[in-house]
């Protein structure tokens, strides 16, 4: 294989790296919420919502549209912003609380089926 044809694919997969940079940035965020390191985890989950941010913009700048891509967004979406802030508040304020713990399953509940809806119309297309 030639070197710009590698070259080509890896230019074509740095969406998807830096969608994978995300998620990993966000279980780093939950790992640190569970150590009771608030403040790093929050911080995380900010660098985490920035990168997302960029890896789109990254996929229409390079003209790269697949459906991993679409599955992996979606994915890190998922935990970037349904599971890293419910655990943030479940662990920082309703760690002892019944009432607490019901508003956080059920508010996981809520974001995981909307985002399982987002990732089924992006790997279904009409």
């Amino acid at each position: 294989m030639s070197n710009t044809i590698m070259l080509s694919k890896l230019i074509k997969s740095i969406p998807n790296i830096t969608t994978i940079m995300s998620l990993c940035i966000s279980l780093a965020s939950i790992q640190m919420a569970m150590s009771n390191n608030f403040e790093l985890s929050i911080i995380l989950m900010s660098v985490a919502s920035i990168i997302d941010t960029l890896d789109g913009k990254i996929a229409r700048y390079l003209k790269v549209d697949n459906q991993l891509g679409a599955i992996l967004d979606s994915l890190s979406d998922l935990i970037s912003f349904g599971v890293v802030p419910t655990i943030i508040i479940y662990l920082k304020i309703f760690k002892n609380h019944y009432l607490g713990c019901s508003f956080c399953i059920l508010f996981m509940i809520c974001i995981t089926h909307c985002h399982i809806l987002g990732l089924g119309q992006s790997v279904v297309k009409p």
